[in-house]
C-alpha cells in the first residue's frame, strides 16, 4: 500500500513499468499495488538511485517517486473482517471473498483480468478440497468491480486467504434484515394510521380491502364506466400501498418501528387480471380513453397527485407521439394536474446475460423508456435499487448475489433519453428515479430472484391471500413510480395552492443529483430520487425563492432574487440551483410537438437595466433573411454569465428543467442577480389561436453545505423587504 504525498496523485502507468500490479486508488490518500520479489527489487534500487540524485531513466518517475509519502504492507490484519471472529469453524462456515477490483485496467483487459483472479483463488479452493471434499464454491460474481466468490471453507482455508495478495476482504455474507418468514408473519400495526395530507390518486388495478388500506382509501371507480371487469390482480394494491405509505421495509425488520400515516388513496381501476397470463395485469378497454375518463373523474375528487404505472413491454419508438401520451400531456395542461408515470421495465435482454453483463444493457436502444412514459408535460420516473443484501432463496440456499449495488440503476429500469421531437439529444427523461427494488441472481439454478424479500420494495399484499398475509414483495419500476408521487403530495400538503408546474420545479429541487445520472449514453434520472424534505421549509442554511405566473409568447422575462454579502463571501460550499417547470399545448401532428420551448439562463453583478437590454429579444433566422440589417446583441459573457449545468442543449426538449451552478467564484462586490427566462414558439403555434400567454413555474434555491453562522433565510428575506423593484421578484418560501 502506497502513501500518496499532500496534494500528489500516483499514476498506474509508472507502477505497470516496475512490474508492480496497479489495483485500486484507495482512500485517505493511498494507492495499492501487487508486488513481486523482482519488482521489489526494482523499486528499491530506484529508491536508493533517486535518494542519491543520480539520474533517473525516466523524469515521470521521478514525479511518481516524490508522489510517494510511504509504503506499508497490506496484510492479513486488512483483510479481516471482524465479524469472521463470530464464526467457530467447529464445522464448514459461509465466507465471501471479496477480490480486487480490476477496472483499473483498460476495458479491454477488465473482464479477463476479472476471471484470472477467480481462478488462482478458485485454485486454492480446489487444493483445499483434497483434504475435506465438502469445501466448494457457493456462487461467484465474475464482474470486474465487484469480482467475490463464496465458499463453505474450513479455517485453514481461511488462514490461506487471508494471506493471498489477490483478496481485499474476507467476511461472513451479509445478514438481511428481512426474511420471506418476516414477510409472511408480520402482522399489521395495530391501530392502523390515520391518513392525512394530499390525496394521491392510482389509477391501475382495483384496489383491495387490504387491513392497512381500510380507511385510506376514499374512493374508488372503474374505467370505463360500463366494462365488465374480470378478476383483479395483486398490482393495483400494490401500488396502492406504496403511494399510501412508501417503502415498508423499516417496519417488516423492525415491528416496533413508528408507521409513517399514509396519504389518502382514490383509486381509479382500469386494468383487470389478464385472463391467459398468470400474475399479469392488462387494461380491457382503449388505453388513451380509459386514463382521460379515470383522469377527469379524479379531478372532480380533489386530486392532483396522479399515479399511472402501466407501461409497454417495449420501447417508445412510434413515427408520432401515441394517442395515450398527448392524451396524458393534454389532460396535464388542462387539469392542472401531476401526472407521475413509470418508465417501464426491461424484461428481456438478448444474448446477454443478467448479472455478468449488467449494466451494459440498459444502454441498450432496447431499454429506452416505454409509452406512455414518454409523455413531455408528465413527470416519468425510473428506478434505483436501495439494497444490496439478498435473503436466502427458500429453495437454494445462499446462492444469491445482488445485481445491482445499493444505489445503482436497478437492473430493469428502462432509460432515456427519450426521442425529442425537434431536438437531436432527445427528452432527458426520467426526470426522477425512486426505490424500485433489485433483482438477485442465483447461480444455482440459472435465473433471477426478481421478488427477494430484503432486495425488493415491501408494499401490501391484495385482501384474501392465502394465509391472510398482508404485505408482499415486489420490484419494478410500477413501485418507484408512486413513491415519487408520494413525495410529490408531501409538497403539495405543505402548498396546497401550488400549481402543478410549481409542484414539478421544487420536485426537481428536492433530487439528489447535481447533472445527468447517466450508464454511459443512456439516462437513467435527469435529477435523481427526490425527497420532500429537502425543499419543504427554507432555514438558516438554505432558501427557496419560487414565482407562478405568464410569459408572453416570444418573449423574456427577468428574474431578480437576492444574494446576500455573507453567502457570497469566502470560500464555502455555496450552491444555487434553479427549475423552471412549464405546460406548453401539444399536437401529435406536428415535428415539434411541443407548441414552445423555454430556457433560463442565471447572470450576476449587472443591474436589471443591463440585463434587460443583453436579453431583449433577438431576431429570428426569417426577420434576418428579410431584414439583413437586424444585428443580434452579445449576451454576457463568463464573469457575468454563471455557467449551469446540465447545459440548455441537454435539456432543451424538456418541459422541466432544473440546473446547478458550475465552479463559481462567489464574491461579495457581485450585486443583482437575475434568471433570465425565454419563450420561443414553434411556427405551428405563431397563430392568433395560439398567441396566449405560457403558465410557468420558477424555483430557485440557494444553499449552504457547511454548518456557518450565518442565518441565510433571514438575510434574504430582509433583503427582500428593503429592496422595491418594478421588475418581477421571486418570492421566499415560509
Amino acid at each position: 500500500m502506497f502513501e500518496e504525498s499532500e496534494g500528489r496523485r500516483l499514476d498506474p502507468a509508472p507502477f505497470r513499468k516496475w512490474g508492480l500490479t496497479p489495483l485500486i486508488e484507495g482512500r485517505e490518500d493511498t494507492f495499492l499495488a501487487i508486488t513481486n520479489e523482482k519488482a521489489q527489487a526494482f523499486l528499491t534500487d530506484l529508491v536508493e538511485t533517486y535518494g542519491r540524485e543520480e539520474p533517473l531513466k525516466f523524469d515521470n518517475w521521478r514525479k511518481q517517486l516524490e508522489a510517494i509519502a510511504g509504503i506499508r504492507e497490506y496484510g492479513r490484519d486488512d483483510r479481516y473482517d471482524h465479524r469472521l471472529a463470530e464464526l467457530t469453524f467447529k464445522q464448514l462456515e459461509t465466507i465471501d471473498l471479496l477480490l480486487w477490483p480490476s477496472t483499473i485496467e483498460t476495458a479491454k483487459q477488465r473482464n479477463s483480468e476479472a476471471k484470472a483472479r477467480l481462478k488462482a483463488v478458485r485454485s486454492l479452493v480446489k487444493q483445499a478440497q483434497s483434504r475435506n471434499s465438502a469445501i466448494r464454491e457457493i456462487t461467484s460474481d465474475p464482474r470486474p468491480d465487484t469480482t467475490m466468490i463464496r465458499v463453505a471453507a474450513d479455517r485453514k482455508l481461511l488462514d490461506e486467504l487471508l494471506e493471498h495478495p489477490l483478496v481485499e476482504r474476507v467476511r461472513p455474507p451479509l445478514a438481511p434484515r428481512v426474511t420471506r418468514g418476516d414477510l409472511v408473519n408480520t402482522p399489521a400495526p395495530s391501530p392502523v394510521p390515520t391518513p392525512q395530507g394530499t390525496p394521491i390518486g392510482v389509477i391501475d388495478d382495483l384496489i383491495t380491502d387490504n387491513q392497512m388500506l381500510i380507511g385510506v382509501v376514499t374512493g374508488r371507480s372503474s374505467f370505463p364506466k360500463d366494462a365488465n371487469f374480470g378478476p383483479p390482480s395483486w398490482h393495483g394494491t400494490f401500488v396502492a400501498g406504496v403511494a399510501a405509505y412508501g417503502d415498508l421495509h423499516e417496519y417488516l425488520a423492525s415491528p416496533d418501528t413508528h408507521v409513517v400515516r399514509p396519504h389518502p388513496i382514490v383509486g381509479a381501476r382500469i386494468m383487470e387480471q389478464h385472463p391467459h397470463i398468470q400474475g399479469r395485469s392488462h387494461v380491457p378497454g382503449q388505453l388513451h380513453t380509459a386514463i382521460e375518463d379515470a383522469v377527469r373523474w379524479l379531478h372532480s375528487q380533489g386530486v392532483k397527485i396522479i399515479v399511472c404505472a402501466v407501461a409497454d413491454d417495449c420501447p417508445d419508438n412510434t413515427a408520432a407521439p401515441a394517442e395515450t401520451v398527448a392524451t396524458i400531456d393534454s389532460l396535464v395542461r388542462e387539469l392542472d394536474v401531476v401526472m407521475v408515470l413509470a418508465s417501464g421495465n426491461v424484461s428481456g435482454i438478448g444474448d446477454q446475460h443478467w448479472l455478468d453483463h449488467y449494466p451494459d444493457y440498459l444502454d441498450d436502444p432496447n431499454a429506452r423508456v416505454a409509452s406512455p412514459a414518454t409523455a413531455a408535460l408528465a413527470v416519468t420516473v425510473g428506478s434505483k435499487a436501495r439494497r444490496d443484501t439478498p435473503a436466502s432463496s427458500a429453495y437454494t440456499g445462499n446462492t444469491l448475489v445482488p445485481i445491482a449495488a445499493a444505489q445503482q440503476p436497478s437492473p430493469f429500469t428502462r432509460s432515456g433519453p427519450t426521442r425529442g421531437r425537434s431536438t437531436s439529444k432527445g427528452t432527458a427523461k426520467p426526470e426522477f428515479v425512486g426505490h424500485g427494488g433489485n433483482w438477485a441472481w442465483d447461480s444455482l439454478v440459472n435465473r433471477t430472484d426478481k421478488k427477494n424479500s430484503e432486495l425488493a420494495v415491501i408494499s401490501l399484499a391484495p385482501a384474501g391471500i392465502t394465509g391472510g398475509r398482508v404485505f408482499a414483495a415486489d420490484s419494478g419500476t410500477s413501485f418507484s413510480a408512486p413513491q415519487v408521487a408520494r413525495e410529490i403530495a408531501s409538497i403539495a400538503t405543505r402548498y396546497p395552492s401550488a400549481s402543478a408546474n410549481l409542484l414539478r420545479a421544487l420536485t426537481a429541487l428536492a433530487g439528489d443529483c447535481k447533472d445527468l445520472d447517466k450508464q454511459a449514453e443512456a439516462i437513467i434520472s435527469a435529477y435523481g430520487e427526490p425527497s420532500a424534505d429537502r425543499i419543504l421549509e427554507s432555514h438558516a442554511h438554505r432558501v427557496i425563492m419560487y414565482f407562478e405566473g405568464e410569459i408572453p409568447p416570444n418573449s423574456t422575462t427577468v428574474h431578480t432574487f437576492p444574494v446576500p454579502e455573507e453567502f457570497a463571501t469566502g470560500a464555502r460550499s455555496q450552491r444555487i440551483r434553479a427549475a423552471l417547470a412549464f405546460d406548453p399545448p401539444v399536437r401529435r401532428s406536428r415535428r415539434e410537438y411541443l407548441a414552445c420551448d423555454m430556457a433560463f439562463d442565471v447572470v450576476r453583478n449587472m443591474t436589471y437595466d443591463e440585463v434587460a437590454e443583453a436579453y431583449r429579444r433577438q431576431p429570428t433566422q426569417e426577420e434576418l433573411a428579410v431584414d439583413p440589417t437586424l444585428a443580434k446583441v452579445d449576451l454576457p459573457g463568463p464573469r457575468f454569465r454563471i455557467t449551469m449545468r446540465p447545459t440548455t442543449t441537454d435539456l432543451a426538449a424538456n418541459t422541466l428543467i432544473c440546473r446547478t451552478g458550475q465552479r463559481m467564484a462567489w464574491s461579495p462586490d457581485d450585486e443583482g442577480y437575475h434568471v433570465i427566462v425565454t419563450h420561443t414558439p414553434r411556427p405551428w403555434a405563431k397563430t392568433k389561436a395560439d398567441s396566449a400567454p405560457q403558465s410557468y413555474a420558477l424555483a430557485v434555491e440557494l444553499a449552504l453545505d457547511e454548518e456557518v453562522d450565518i442565518d441565510l433565510y433571514a438575510l434574504v428575506k430582509a433583503q427582500l423587504q428593503a429592496e422595491a423593484h418594478a421588475d418581477i421578484r421571486l418570492r421566499v418560501q415560509g
